[in-house]
C-alpha cells in the first residue's frame, strides 16, 4: 500500500467536495487511512469535540468522549482517558496519563 501524504489526503477530501474553509467534524485515526508518512499515530477517540486553536502534538491517545476548549496545548505521547474536560488555555506536558472522567484547567 503507498503512503498517504498531507497532500494525497486534501485531494482526497477536495474529491468528495470539501473545500477550504469548510467547517467539517470527522473522526478517524490515521491509521484507518493506511500508512500515512509523518510520524507517530495521534489517535482522537469516537464522540470527542475539539475547539479552534488547538494544539495535539504527535503520539497522543485522545479518549473517547472528552471536550478540549479553545487555546489548549497537549504536548506528545500523553495519554488522555475517556470524558476528559480541557478548560481553554490548559497546556498538558509530554508523557502525562490523564485518568478519565479528569477535569483540568488554566
Amino acid at each position: 500500500m503507498t503512503p498517504a501524504t498531507r497532500s494525497s489526503i486534501c485531494a482526497d477530501l477536495q474529491a468528495l467536495g470539501l473545500a477550504s474553509g469548510d467547517a467539517v467534524l470527522t473522526h478517524a485515526a490515521l491509521r484507518q487511512l493506511g500508512p500515512v508518512l509523518g510520524g507517530p499515530d495521534t489517535v482522537i477517540g469516537m464522540g470527542t469535540k475539539i475547539d479552534n486553536l488547538v494544539q495535539i502534538a504527535h503520539n497522543v491517545k485522545l479518549g473517547k468522549h472528552c471536550m478540549i476548549a479553545s487555546q489548549v496545548g497537549i504536548s506528545g505521547s500523553t495519554e488522555i482517558g475517556d470524558f476528559v474536560m480541557l478548560g481553554g488555555k490548559a497546556g498538558l506536558a509530554g508523557h502525562l496519563k490523564i485518568g478519565a472522567g479528569a477535569r483540568i484547567a488554566a
